[in-house]
């Protein structure tokens, strides 16, 4: 329609970079002005999806530096939209529009849960977007969205939120979700600049208590401030984690083909603040009063057999008090590097002292040196070895030597052992202790170690005294002199290190002689008082 110099257009339909509006409006106030301007405006309801590529098409896309190319979307949205276009000075141009979001499900960042149920208001122009206060819902609980652009084509959102702990488990693996109890606030900021995004969260975690063991472990009532951080570059992005003054984490990985690949990980226990890894794979240090390993191992279940993820890499690391395999270990201190599928370092404790190294092909090879060990009766562990779940990968060769081994005190000698994993059996090929009163030698197999494991060895017992090999090994004064040897094939369940007496089967041969028995009950002793080991 034309009036004077004014002309209006109104249409049910249009369409505009792919979005069919409806209820269009045009209109040119002027015609005879020497700077004509067109003014249109607009509805239009379709899924959000298209909004999202409308944006990505229009002059928002270039003020925002196309921060919304990545986002997905599902559900429906309300689009008002007004245009202001002078038609001499068409780089003058205006957008004015909103999107009136209800229920939609979208998903903002790769490393974010997608952002459910969410309802509120966009507001855009040629300078920039904002929302104020929509709600959602995240990981299952309560949050509100605002969201605004910022100088050279920045994007910041602010997230904040309660979380429960079924929401936080999707996140983690089964083994610590469970531990979980409760629920908590938190907040979370993401800067996109270039198309790359950063990110902050942040959590007291108070209200959520922790079942795990220590340190990790928390009350409700208690805090223990959890931080999130990543910084994108180009080629490579750094993510940080930090519990507290607990554990502290740094990840440098590269990007490749859309996706992050981990690369160096760097984990400092006893501190919130972990140094940038500066080589391959994962590297430790800190200092804990006590750590108790069984523990840990128990609770999280099965794992992967050694060599099956990243290799270790640099490690200096110190523990007060250190339970593992059934045994405690105290001022702990362990030391090394690790390169190309190799590990090599020194140990010291007050129990032991020696060298160890690690080779990952296969199955793995764990080979030690050690000086001496001196193990106790027991634990303080409420874990002990057999308790502990082992993944069908996880038993390496072995080729261990002990100069000074002690069991509860008792001086045992030199301990070799060699022995490789074959197929779903484990094969000892030598387990030998020498001493200067005897020596002791075992070859057999650990049979189906994983399912139903059964230990099938052949022993040998060689001794010059059999009285002070029996008080070397606690039972003083019980025979004199006695030299001779015991050997034959033994069989039990289980493993080689808990001998199991109800299933124990086999035949030994004893041959002893030039000796005698000193202290027996006095029964016995009437009868055997007089016998000769000679005879």
């Amino acid at each position: 329609a034309f009036r004077r110099a004014r002309m209006e257009v109104n249409a049910r339909e249009a369409t505009i970079a792919g979005v069919r509006l409806q209820r269009v409006r045009t209109v040119i106030a002027d015609l005879m002005h020497h700077e004509e301007i067109v003014e249109a405006s607009g509805e239009a309801e379709a899924p959000t999806a298209e909004f999202l590529r409308f944006v990505a098409q229009s002059p928002v896309d270039a003020l925002i530096d196309g921060a919304t190319r990545g986002m997905e979307a599902q559900g429906r949205s309300r689009l008002a939209l007004q245009l202001v276009l002078p038609l001499r000075r068409m780089k003058d141009s205006r957008v004015i529009g909103s999107l009136q979001l209800q229920g939609n499900r979208l998903q903002v960042d790769r490393e974010l849960p997608a952002l459910e149920a969410l309802s509120g208001r966009l507001e855009f122009s040629e300078s920039g977007i904002r929302v104020n206060g929509a709600t959602l819902q995240l990981l299952g609980g309560p949050a509100t969205l605002s969201l605004a652009s910022q100088a050279e084509g920045a994007l910041r959102v602010n997230l904040a939120g309660r979380v429960a702990a079924d929401g936080v488990r999707r996140l983690l693996p089964e083994a610590i979700g469970r531990a979980l109890q409760g629920s908590t606030d938190w907040r979370a900021t993401l800067q996109y600049r270039r198309r790359l995004g950063d990110m902050v969260i942040e959590s007291s975690l108070a209200g959520l208590a922790i079942d795990l063991p220590a340190p990790l472990c928390k009350t409700a009532a208690g805090a223990l401030p959890l931080r999130v951080e990543r910084v994108s570059g180009e080629q490579r992005e750094r993510l940080s984690l930090s519990l507290g003054t607990v554990v502290g984490v740094q990840v440098l990985r590269g990007i490749g083909q859309g996706t992050a690949v981990p690369a160096r990980i760097s984990l400092a226990l006893g501190s919130g603040s972990a140094p940038v890894p500066q080589r391959a794979g994962v590297s430790v240090s800190g200092s804990l009063p006590g750590l108790d390993a069984d523990a840990w191992r128990a609770r999280l279940g099965t794992l992967p057999g050694p060599g099956r993820g990243l290799a270790a890499g640099d490690i200096d690391l110190r523990v007060g008090e250190l339970q593992v395999m059934g045994r405690t270990f105290h001022d702990v201190a362990l030391r090394g590097s690790g390169q190309a599928g190799a590990w090599k370092g020194t140990v010291g404790s007050r129990e032991a002292r020696g060298e160890i190294a690690w080779r990952s092909e296969g199955r793995g090879r764990l080979t030690a040196r050690m000086r001496e060990v001196s193990l106790g009766t027991g634990s303080g562990s409420t874990t002990t070895a057999s308790d502990l779940p082992i993944a069908d990968a996880d038993l390496p060769a072995l080729d261990v030597v002990v100069d000074s081994l002690r069991i509860a005190e008792r001086p045992l000698g030199r301990l070799e052992l060699a022995a490789v994993p074959e197929g779903r059996d484990w094969r000892i090929e030598r387990l030998r202790i020498v001493n200067p009163d005897g020596a002791l030698s075992m070859e057999g197999l650990w049979q189906g170690w994983h399912t139903q494991p059964r230990t099938q060895v052949l022993v040998r017992l060689e001794f010059s005294d059999a009285g002070r090999l029996l008080a070397r090994l606690g039972y003083a004064e019980g025979v004199r002199g006695g030299a001779g040897r015991i050997e034959g094939p033994l069989s039990w369940a289980g493993s080689p290190r808990s001998l199991d007496a109800a299933t124990l089967s086999g035949q030994l041969i004893v041959d002893i002689g030039k000796g005698q028995f000193l202290k027996l009950e006095p029964g016995v002793a009437r009868l055997l008082g007089v016998f000769n080991l000679q005879n």
